[in-house]
């Protein structure tokens, strides 16, 4: 029964509501790759293998300019949509005596 049902088969490019977050910006900059629009494969395959083999693997590996440019505008937005509710945050800590 697992194997003839796709979790994902009723997703298509209207069920992305939160467009600018991490997966939608992966997903979109693939289709990109996938055209031959931005990346150069060979550099690309290299570049896997290196972070891979490196003592200090990242976790998220980001590959091509255009790419690094998108997560970084909406991972800076969201951090300074997270320093906006600083205060409130550490206004609701318990106050030590």
């Amino acid at each position: 029964m697992y194997g003839s049902c796709s979790r994902t088969r009723h997703i298509n490019e209207s069920s992305y509501l939160y467009v600018g977050v991490s997966a939608y910006l992966t997903r979109t900059h693939l289709k990109l790759v996938e055209h031959g629009l931005l990346a150069d494969p060979a550099k690309m395959a290299q570049a896997i293998i290196v972070a891979a083999d490196s003592d200090k693997a990242p976790l998220r590996l980001t590959l091509v300019g255009d790419a690094y440019d998108l997560v970084h505008k909406s991972l800076s937005s969201r951090i300074a949509a997270l320093e906006e509710q600083k205060e409130v945050a550490y206004s609701t800590d318990f106050i030590n005596q």
